[in-house]
């Protein structure tokens, strides 16, 4: 048993060493300006370890300086799923969408960014903990509550409970936002230079059913999928662009974030 329980261990640390020294490999790559070799190394890493946002960042990095802006984006949407608190993705990604020639519109609401700036402010292991300690809390005012006799006690634990569950319930929601439990949304970004929607999934459709140029970079909400039959299958994706106009894109043309 105990060999067992060693040799366990002894893989488990070899397949950690091989990990950081991917990265480590990756890292240097980057350094010397070899963004190809890269951005292979942190997929590697990616593939073999396990996504992090950390990964995700340092390959939308190494994308961008490949001039591959479709591929940054979405590598630091994808750093920004697995951790909204993380600054230095979201302000590249901000960067990034400042140079696209498809700008994103700007549908947001106050309240709306108001919670994206709740969600961002930590990680989501941070949440997860905020989330089990208001738990905690509003147990305890239910206690009060139901154990004393004393009328101010009581109505401190009755009145008290239930502006805590109110609370309790929100810091939840923010912790499964923060998580991506709640994120169901397919989302893509258009990976080649340039790319045209059509008014119907037809790889020969003529001019007149391309409806829309979008270039590398811009982000569309998948709505619809299907495969057309003919020389070669190909698969189509219904979109909305900026959740206005819809269309149809060729799936080669977009990778899902």
């Amino acid at each position: 048993m105990k060999r067992l329980i060693l040799s366990f261990l002894l893989m488990l640390g070899a397949v950690t060493w091989c990990m950081a020294s991917t990265v480590t490999k990756a890292d240097s790559a980057y350094s010397a300006n070899d963004f190809k070799l890269a951005a292979e190394l942190y997929q590697n890493s990616i593939n073999e370890g396990g996504p992090s946002s950390t990964k995700y960042y340092n390959l939308g990095n190494a994308y961008y300086r490949m001039g591959q802006t479709g591929r940054a984006v979405i590598n630091y949407e994808r750093a920004l799923n697995m951790d909204p608190s993380n600054e230095r993705a979201r302000d590249n990604l901000n960067f990034v969408n400042s140079q696209l020639r498809d700008k994103p519109a700007d549908s947001s609401t106050f309240l709306g960014n108001l919670h994206r700036g709740v969600v961002s402010l930590f990680s989501p292991n941070t949440w997860s903990v905020i989330a089990i300690c208001a738990f905690v809390v509003m147990l305890v005012l239910t206690g009060i509550y139901l154990m004393n006799t004393d009328v101010v006690l009581r109505k401190v634990g009755f009145f008290g409970g239930i502006v805590w569950l109110l609370i309790t319930v929100y810091i939840i929601v923010v912790a499964a936002n923060s998580s991506g439990y709640l994120k169901g949304k397919q989302e893509a970004v258009i990976i080649v230079p340039v790319a045209y929607l059509n008014s119907s999934p037809d790889a020969d459709a003529n001019n007149t059913d391309k409806v829309l140029p979008l270039h590398e970079g811009t982000k569309v909400l998948i709505t619809d999928s299907l495969s057309t039959p003919g020389k070669e299958v190909s698969r189509w994706y219904e979109v909305k662009v900026n959740g206005t106009s819809t269309a149809w894109v060729n799936a080669a043309e977009v990778e899902k974030i």
